[in-house]
């Protein structure tokens, strides 16, 4: 089994656990039944439909690039965002508070390891595998850093600005330079869409979360974090 391959599975793997992890969140915040189960099968097709795209590399695709794809990347994410937001997924989830919509960024942490690995392993280029996988490591740790301190209650709101704003931005820059800079060399097949058309627009929609409820004159810097079984 060669490095491709496997860092593929790798990248599945992480998507299945952030999958995972957002079930455990909607079932101890007790989100009705039939919104789990609607995620859970929209989240496996999601993960299908792209091992599918970069496995099959359909024709009309190949051509793709970086103005359309950047397009059609940041159209994913809008629709991804919309439609959690208005769900009664993205009430579930914003009624949990600040550190529950922080808890998932930690696992931005395992991705920027995986873009380490395939840049000396050649899989990615190293200057993007360096650049963007340092950055969202950053962002996954000042999450979860964060996330320890509302636990804590020695930071607040300033600390959670500084969060849901790094990590918008380490997207941003992550997507952009998928688009402008990375897309030319390895076309649009590499496992990195894997991550970029799934875990990105989930990271991104819970940053938008988190600072919905920043901007909300009655939200709380510091929610409990608790069982609510």
């Amino acid at each position: 089994m060669n490095i491709e391959v496997l860092s593929t599975l790798y990248v599945c793997l992480l998507n299945g656990l952030l999958t995972l992890l957002l079930i455990w969140m909607l079932r101890r915040l007790r989100a009705p039944i039939p919104t789990i189960a609607g995620f859970s099968a929209v989240a496996l097709g999601m993960q299908a439909s792209l091992v599918l795209f970069i496995q099959t590399k359909p024709a009309a695709a190949a051509g793709l690039t970086s103005v359309p794809f950047f397009i059609v990347l940041g159209g994913g994410v809008v629709a991804v965002a919309s439609a959690i937001m208005a769900s009664d997924m993205g009430r579930a989830l914003a009624s949990g508070g600040q550190l529950w919509l922080l808890l998932p960024q930690g696992l931005r942490t395992l991705f920027g390891a995986g873009f380490l690995i395939e840049g000396a392993y050649g899989v990615m280029p190293v200057h993007f595998a360096v650049s963007d996988g340092i950055t969202h490591i950053v962002a996954g740790t000042l999450s979860l850093m964060t996330a320890w301190g509302l636990a804590q209650k020695i930071v607040g709101t300033r600390a959670l600005w500084i969060a849901h704003l790094f990590g918008l931005l380490d997207i941003v820059v992550v997507a952009t330079g998928i688009a402008f800079v990375l897309l030319p060399e390895i076309g649009p097949f590499h496992n990195i869409m894997l991550a970029a058309f799934f875990a990105a627009p989930i990271f991104v929609t819970l940053h938008l979360m988190g600072i919905r409820h920043l901007l909300r004159p009655s939200a709380t810097p510091l929610p409990a974090l608790q069982s609510r079984e």
